[in-house]
């Protein structure tokens, strides 16, 4: 199987696998759930990504409302202007803006045994107990996998083993692609 990750420009990726370290480390990739954050509550540039991290699950009120045409006019200025690879968290409403525009996206997610590890990395960002629960919690998990795993519309799905992170995809590829799950192969 050739590098099929090198065709795909959208992965939607579960909380704590990596994607706002990759986009601040890797200029080749945006982290469009950050830029929402920052948009949705008003932070500037010199906001650090850690503290928009711990600002994520509060339950304050955002400063702008429509956040969802902002971030469906990110996803279409960067995939039509530039070569960017975008990393999405798993928000439904967006994921079916991908599947009726028919925009090829993976899906990568963590095994069910690492659930503890990326508790303890959504802790050391900075979420609250609540937060992770809201994002980690058994029937939330339970939810997803029963939704998202057998979904057939992404392109591929890639699961993380613990200590696992989106980086190792890209830079990584031969330890993963034995693992790569080939789902839709009618997609763009």
């Amino acid at each position: 199987m050739e590098n099929i990750i090198d065709k795909i420009r959208v992965f939607v990726c579960v909380p704590g696998v990596g994607k706002t370290f990759l986009s601040k480390h890797d200029n080749n990739f945006v982290d469009i759930d950050e830029l929402k954050c920052r948009y949705k509550y008003q932070f500037g540039d010199d906001d650090n990504s850690l503290e928009i991290e711990k600002n994520k699950g509060h339950k304050t009120r955002p400063i702008r409302s429509n956040t969802y045409k902002y971030v469906v006019s990110l996803i279409d200025d960067y995939l039509n202007n530039t070569k960017k690879i975008l990393l999405l968290a798993p928000n439904p409403r967006l994921v079916e803006l991908l599947v009726n525009k028919h925009i090829p996206y993976c899906l990568v997610y963590h095994s069910l045994d690492c659930i503890q590890e990326y508790k303890i990395r959504m802790k050391n960002r900075g979420n609250d107990e609540e937060f992770i629960e809201s994002m980690l919690g058994e029937k939330v998990i339970h939810d997803f996998y029963k939704n998202n795993v057998m979904d057939k519309r992404p392109v591929i799905k890639i699961q993380l083993n613990n200590g696992e992170y989106l980086s190792d995809i890209f830079y990584n590829f031969q330890k993963f692609k034995n693992r790569v799950e080939l789902v839709n192969k009618n997609s763009n």
